[in-house]
């Protein structure tokens, strides 16, 4: 396929993307970052002839050759918006909510920590499947003088069973509170 100028082609939706011209230097350039078409909001593979995939850009409404796609970048690649705001709706501050006003828990748990002042809870999502949720909870102690607290036990509980613990927790006074730790890495 010759490489179509994008500056003569009238991007139209209704065209498959398999009529799509291929995007040439003038719009893609060279990327050494983690900022190629590979990761950009507008990257999509279609199915092509004999199975091979056609890589595409919907932003640019053309296609990307080949290997193309991790070397390569054009002026307006996005982060992916998964990436950018994660795929369920943030917590606010306070930590992990329950509710939202109404009678059911949030949907989507996200991360979120509780401490009484002497040890901290702290729940992470690992399974976050619609019909599979569980959250890792770690138990530290805060130790005085020292910058991290001493990690005592890690369970993992199904959705239902952490939001009991978190709700149990703050009955008894506990509150929410920034991270204590990072993750490794």
């Amino acid at each position: 396929m010759v490489p179509v100028p994008l500056a003569f082609v009238q991007p139209s939706r209704n065209e498959p993307p398999e009529a799509w011209p291929q995007l040439d230097q003038r719009v893609l350039r060279p990327s050494r970052s983690r900022s190629v078409c590979l990761t950009c909001h507008f990257f999509r593979h279609h199915p092509g002839a004999d199975g091979i995939p056609l890589l595409a850009c919907h932003l640019h409404q053309g296609l990307i050759g080949q290997g193309e796609q991790i070397i390569q970048c054009c002026a307006n690649w996005t982060d992916d918006l998964v990436r950018q705001r994660g795929w369920a709706r943030r917590w606010p501050e306070q930590g992990m909510p329950i509710d939202d006003g109404s009678s059911r828990p949030a949907f989507s748990p996200r991360e979120g920590w509780l401490s009484d002042g002497r040890q901290v809870l702290h729940f992470r999502p690992v399974h976050d499947a619609r019909w599979n949720q569980a959250l890792e909870i770690t138990a530290g102690e805060l130790i005085p003088g020292e910058p991290v607290p001493l990690l005592k036990r890690r369970m993992e509980l199904r959705r239902e069973d952490a939001i009991r613990l978190w709700r149990q927790k703050r009955q008894q006074g506990w509150k929410a509170c920034p991270p204590q730790w990072r993750a490794p890495g």
